[in-house]
């Protein structure tokens, strides 16, 4: 029992830091716009930025590392684009479509949110994103149910080099880049959480790059750490 209980405390301590892996130079552009709108006397307009940067902020350093629920989650999303809505003036339309069976799912915090930090950075200020996002369940070809996560674009799709490299990554492996960090946090925690039962695909269809998810229902890091013991 205790090398049971510290081989979790040491995953979750893990998932933890991972998940604390932000982007300082995010909020230093963001101190630098709250300056902008103070010099053009945009008090108003300061006022909803700092609640929803607030909002934000204060997700990230959640003391619920572990698991959020989904529609904290989506909550988030939408928070984040009011902040760049307001930072490069991008308008983007945000269609959610979520399976009505699923009651109280809970996820890996930024799972998503990472994704749509992704689509925002490659589009220009002034044009109209169209990002939908789609949460269903499926059951697998050996008879398991299982969670499905969709998100799609209109920014243009991922780079064939972009794709690539991804491909390349191994997931049971945080490995630093300069590019595409973000992404490599995501497919990281979800092995910490999941092991080899979740996976995490990136594709274009068309002129839309589209991310697919998919994890087991109910099966996440403590239950996977007991599973990997022998207890013959």
């Amino acid at each position: 029992i205790d090398l049971y209980e510290e081989k979790l405390a040491l995953a979750q301590t893990e998932m933890e830091y991972y998940q604390l892996q932000i982007k300082p130079h995010f909020f230093v552009n963001c101190f630098s716009l709250i300056h902008a709108m103070a010099q053009k006397q945009e008090y108003q307009r300061i006022q909803e930025f700092c609640v929803k940067l607030s909002n934000y902020v204060r997700y990230l350093f959640s003391q619920s590392l572990s698991l959020v629920p989904l529609e904290r989650e989506l909550s988030m999303v939408r928070e984040f684009l009011g902040i760049q809505h307001i930072r490069h003036r991008v308008n983007v339309q945000l269609r959610e479509e979520i399976d009505g069976s699923i009651q109280g799912l809970a996820i890996p915090p930024l799972s998503l949110l990472t994704f749509v930090e992704n689509s925002i950075k490659h589009t220009k200020s002034g044009d109209c994103l169209h990002l939908s996002i789609r949460v269903e369940t499926f059951t697998d070809h050996s008879g398991e149910k299982k969670i499905r996560f969709l998100l799609q674009d209109s920014g243009g799709g991922f780079s064939k080099e972009a794709l690539r490299e991804l491909e390349r990554l191994d997931p049971s492996k945080m490995v630093y880049r300069r590019t595409h960090v973000g992404i490599a946090n995501v497919r990281y925690r979800l092995y910490l959480g999941y092991g080899e039962d979740a996976t995490l695909t990136l594709r274009n269809q068309g002129q839309s790059a589209v991310v697919e998810i998919t994890t087991p229902c109910g099966q996440h890091t403590e239950r996977r750490i007991y599973e990997s013991f022998d207890c013959r």
